[in-house]
């Protein structure tokens, strides 16, 4: 899925300014009467264009504070948001050569 046209070409440019401006994403958006929401989405939808073309990418995560409940740490599972949408969900003890070839079948590399 390649991303093209000159709304891309457009939104690179925008991009690109934000990251040399030293701004935050809503102080630029705001400044240049861009919304933020298609600022956000754009530089996702470049970042996965480029990431499919180059074959890697680094991987944002988000750590959120532990939620009360009955499980206990151990049983907690760790979950990867992958960027086709795709969730996985890590339990301990997982096997992780099982992880390293399911990641690869998912981003279709041999």
């Amino acid at each position: 899925m390649r991303t093209r046209g000159k709304a891309a070409a457009k939104w690179r440019v925008i991009i690109q300014a934000h990251q040399t401006s030293g701004l935050s994403v809503a102080r630029f958006c705001r400044d240049h009467g861009v919304p933020a929401s298609s600022f956000f989405a754009w530089r996702r939808r470049l970042s996965h264009e480029h990431t499919v073309r180059s074959g890697s990418a680094f991987i944002e995560i988000n750590a959120r504070p532990a939620v009360a409940s009955h499980t206990t740490p151990a049983s907690t599972p760790i979950q990867l948001l992958l960027p086709t949408g795709r969730r996985l969900l890590l339990r301990s003890g997982f096997d992780r050569q099982l992880l390293l070839d399911l990641l690869q079948i998912l981003e279709g590399r041999p």
